[in-house]
C-alpha cells in the first residue's frame, strides 16, 4: 500500500514484517540478467555480507557503498551507515569521515553536530584530509572574492563572539593547510585564496603571497579542479595586482573548464554565476568576455544548469526548472518547466517535492488536487530538517486542521504542526497554538505521543476507535482516497484478487483505470487475501500453472504499481528469485521472493517466466526491526502469498479461475512479462 502502513499482525506474517518503506530504493538491474549472472551477483552479495559480518572492514565498506549506490541491492542510507559505522569503529578513517557527515547531514541517521565532529576530529588525528577539509568548512567558508566567512556551523543558533570568530579562522588555515599539503585539492584552492588576499579576523591574520597562490592554483587546476581553472581564467583575462592579463593563459584555462562533464563541477559553475555575484576586483567573466548585466550571468548559470540536467541530475533539474518557469536567462516555457519540477521531485529532491505539493494544493499551474499535493509533501518530510521539509509538514497538519482532502483531524493536524515547529517553521508555532485550544487534555496527550513516534518520511495513523470520534466541524460524509495497491484479474467477468490489506476493510474499492468500483465477495484475512468483483467483462486475465512445480532459485517476476503519485502510472516490472518456498517460521502459505517490491506492489502477481500466477506480493521485511531481533541485517526479503495457497482459497469458495493448459507454454522475456501482466494487472484504490 502506498499511504498507509498495514497492518500485517492478524495475518500469517509475524510482527516483525512491516509494509514496504517508502524511502527504499529499487534495486532492480538496468537490464535482464541470466540465471547465471544473478547467481554470481548473489554469491558475490552473500560473501560481501558474510565477510563483514565477520568483522573484514574492507568487505564492512563494500557493503556500505552497495547500499549506498544500490549495487544488488536496495538503496539504503540506514544500512550503509550501519555498515561505515562498524568500519569506522575499527579505525578506518574513511568510514571515520562517512559516519561524521552522515551525522552532521543526518543522512540514515537523526543529525547529531556534536557526534559526527568528534568522528571527524578522529580521523583528522590520524591524517584523513578529507576529514581536514570538512572541518575546515565547518569552521569557516572562503569566498571567491578572498572575503573569509567564520562559518561555525555546529553552531546554529547561537552567537558567535569575536574570539570565537578569530579561532574558526586559525583552525579554518591550520585545517587547510594540512589537507592541502596532503593533496586535497578543495583545500589547495581554499588556500591559495587565502594567499592571494590575505586573511584577517580579530588578532589573527595571514599576509598575502602571491607566488605561492599561483603555484598552489596551478597544481590545483592541472589536476582537474574546477574552480581552481575558474580562478586562473579569471585572474589571466583581467590581472590582478602584480599578476599580468595574460590573454593565451586565460584562454587555455577557459577552454579547459568548458570540458568539465562532472555534474557537481557543472553545478558549482553554474552556481557560481547565477548567485554569487561579481569577482571581485572586477566584473563577472567568461570564454575571454566580461558579462555587463546580471542577465548575461543567469544565460551562463542557465547552459551550465542545462549540462548537468542532461547527464541526469535533479539538482541541476530543479534549479533550472525555476529559471526556467520565471524566464530567467532562458524563454520562459511552462511545459519544459513541470517537465524539469516532475524530474526533480521524482528523484527525491526536498524543494521540489515541496513545490510540487503546493502547486497541486494551489491549483497555480496544475489542477488542484489535495491528494496529489499531500503525497508530495509526505515525500518531502523524508528530509525533516530542511526548509522544505519542515513547511511541508506544516502543510499537511493544515491538511488536517481544515478537512483538505482529507477527513478534519485536529489531533492529527497537532501532531504534525508539532513536527514542524520543532524543526523551527515559525507558521507551524502559530498553527500549533490555535489547535492545541481545540483539544482535550486527553487528545493533546494523544497528538504529542503520535509526533514523538514519527519517523522522516512516514505517515501517521490513529487508533480506529479513536479516530472514528468526531469532533464538532468534522465532515465525514465524503469518502477520501486513503491508499492504493495492485489487483490482478483471474477471469473474463471482472473477478479480480487482492490483499485483504489492500481493499477488505475499505468503505468504497475503486478500479481507476477502468471507472469502476468494486465490491468484495470474499476474503480470507488469515492469509491476507480477498476476491473483488467489477460489473463489467474483461478481455484479459491471469492463468495459474496447470500443475504445481515451483521450485527453489525459479526465476519470478512482480509487477504492479508501487509508490503511486511517485512511479510512473503504467506500472512497474521488478525481477527477482524464489528465494524459499516457506516464509518465516516455516510458513508454507507463503514464499520468500527477492523481486523488489515497495508500497503499491502490495496485492500484485508474482509471474513465473511462463506467465503464470505463483504467488501474491503481500509485504517485505522491515531491516531494522529484524536486525535488532536477530542481530543480523536482511537483504532484500520479500514475501508473497503462495500460488498453491491462492488456489485452494479459491477452490474453497467457490470461485472460478484459469489454468495453463501447459502445452505450447514457453519462457518468456522480462519485456514480454511485463506487457502479459500489464494487460490483467490493474491498480485498486482504497477508499474511506
Amino acid at each position: 500500500m502506498t499511504s498507509v502502513t498495514p497492518n500485517l499482525a492478524g495475518s500469517a506474517l509475524p510482527l516483525l514484517l512491516a509494509a514496504c518503506v517508502l524511502a527504499s530504493a529499487c534495486g532492480e538491474p538496468s537490464s535482464p540478467t541470466t540465471k547465471s549472472e544473478q547467481s554470481d551477483i548473489s554469491d558475490s552479495l552473500e560473501s560481501d555480507r558474510k565477510l563483514a559480518e565477520s568483522g573484514n572492514v574492507e568487505a564492512q565498506l563494500k557493503m556500505a557503498r552497495r547500499h549506498i549506490n544500490g549495487d544488488g541491492v536496495a538503496k539504503d542510507e540506514q544500512l550503509a551507515f550501519y555498515w561505515n559505522e562498524l568500519a569506522a569503529k575499527q579505525g578506518n578513517s574513511g568510514a571515520m569521515v562517512a559516519v561524521g557527515e552522515s551525522l552532521i547531514e543526518g543522512n540514515g541517521v537523526t543529525k547529531d553536530y556534536a557526534t559526527g565532529i568528534e568522528w571527524l576530529s578522529k580521523a583528522s588525528v590520524i591524517g584523513n584530509s578529507d576529514a581536514q577539509y570538512s572541518l575546515a568548512q565547518l569552521n569557516g567558508l572562503i569566498f571567491p572574492d578572498g572575503v573569509f566567512f567564520p562559518a561555525g556551523f555546529h553552531r546554529i543558533g547561537s552567537k558567535l563572539t569575536p574570539t570565537e570568530q578569530e579561532a574558526m579562522a586559525r583552525t579554518f588555515v591550520e585545517l587547510s593547510t594540512k589537507a592541502a599539503n596532503a593533496g586535497h585539492m578543495g583545500s589547495t584552492v581554499d588556500l591559495a585564496r587565502v594567499m592571494l588576499f590575505g586573511l584577517k579576523q580579530g588578532k589573527f591574520s595571514v599576509e598575502p603571497n602571491l607566488d605561492e597562490a599561483i603555484k598552489l592554483l596551478h597544481q590545483a587546476a592541472s589536476k582537474g579542479h574546477w574552480d581552481a581553472q575558474w580562478t586562473l581564467a579569471t585572474l589571466y583575462q583581467a590581472g590582478y595586482s602584480t599578476i599580468a592579463p595574460k590573454e593565451q593563459e586565460s584562454a587555455r584555462w577557459w577552454s579547459k573548464l568548458k570540458e568539465q562533464s562532472s555534474t557537481e563541477a557543472q553545478k558549482q559553475i553554474a552556481w557560481r554565476y547565477r548567485q554569487h555575484g561579481p569577482y571581485k576586483p572586477g566584473k563577472l567573466k567568461f570564454d575571454g568576455r566580461e558579462l555587463q548585466s546580471a542577465e548575461d550571468a543567469n544565460e551562463i548559470a542557465a547552459q551550465w544548469y542545462a549540462k548537468c540536467t542532461k547527464q541526469g541530475d535533479a539538482i541541476c533539474a530543479f534549479e533550472l526548472f525555476q529559471m526556467t518557469k520565471a524566464g530567467i536567462g532562458v524563454m520562459k516555457d511552462h511545459a519544459e518547466a513541470q517537465r524539469l519540477l516532475n524530474f526533480a521531485a521524482t528523484r527525491g529532491v526536498t524543494e521540489a517535492q515541496w513545490h510540487l505539493g503546493y502547486l497541486h494544493y494551489s491549483g497555480d499551474d496544475l489542477v488542484k488536487d489535495y491528494s496529489a499535493a499531500m503525497k508530495w509533501f509526505v515525500l518531502a518530510t523524508n528530509k525533516i530538517e530542511t526548509m522544505a521539509g519542515a513547511k511541508s509538514a506544516n502543510a499537511i497538519g493544515l491538511f488536517y486542521m481544515n478537512g483538505w482532502g482529507v477527513e478534519r483531524d485536529l489531533v492529527l493536524a497537532y501532531a504534525w504542526l508539532n513536527i514542524a515547529s520543532s524543526r523551527h517553521a515559525t507558521k507551524a508555532r502559530e498553527n500549533l497554538a490555535l489547535v492545541e485550544k481545540q483539544l482535550s487534555p486527553d487528545e493533546l496527550k494523544e497528538a504529542q505521543g503520535l509526533s514523538s513516534k514519527w519517523k522522516p518520511g512516514g505517515t501517521i495513523a490513529r487508533l480506529a476507535s479513536k479516530a472514528g470520534s468526531q469532533r464538532p466541524g468534522r465532515d465525514s460524509a465524503t469518502p477520501q482516497l486513503a491508499s492504493s495497491g495492485t489487483g490482478f484479474f483471474i477471469d473474463a467477468s471482472g473477478t479480480l484478487v487482492t490483499n485483504f490489506h489492500v481493499a477488505g476493510e475499505c468503505k468504497d474499492v475503486r478500479i481507476p483505470s477502468l471507472s469502476k468500483s468494486a465490491k468484495s465477495i470474499v476474503h480470507d484475512r488469515a492469509n491476507d487475501l480477498v476476491v473483488l468483483k467489477i460489473e463489467s467483462a474483461t478481455t484479459k486475465f491471469a492463468q495459474f500453472p496447470s500443475a504445481d512445480g515451483l521450485s527453489q532459485g525459479e526465476e519470478i517476476v512482480a509487477f504492479g504499481f508501487p509508490l503511486d503519485g511517485y512511479l510512473p502510472s503504467t506500472g512497474n516490472i521488478s525481477t527477482g528469485l524464489v528465494s524459499a518456498l516457506a516464509g518465516p517460521g516455516n510458513n508454507t502459505s507463503l514464499i520468500q521472493i527477492s523481486a523488489p517490491i515497495q508500497p503499491g506492489n502490495s496485492g500484485g502477481a508474482v509471474l513465473n517466466r511462463k506467465g503464470n500466477v505463483v504467488g501474491v506480493v503481500v509485504g517485505k521485511a522491515d531491516a531494522l526491526k529484524v536486525a535488532k531481533i536477530t542481530g543480523d541485517i536482511p537483504q532484500n526479503i520479500n514475501f508473497a502469498v503462495s500460488g498453491k495457497t491462492v488456489q485452494s482459497f479459491l477452490e474453497s469458495s467457490q470461485i472460478g479461475y484459469q489454468k495453463s493448459s501447459g502445452l505450447f507454454s514457453f519462457s518468456k522475456s522480462p519485456v514480454e512479462l511485463a506487457e502479459h501482466a500489464r494487460g490483467f494487472t490493474v491498480k485498486v484504490e482504497c477508499w474511506n
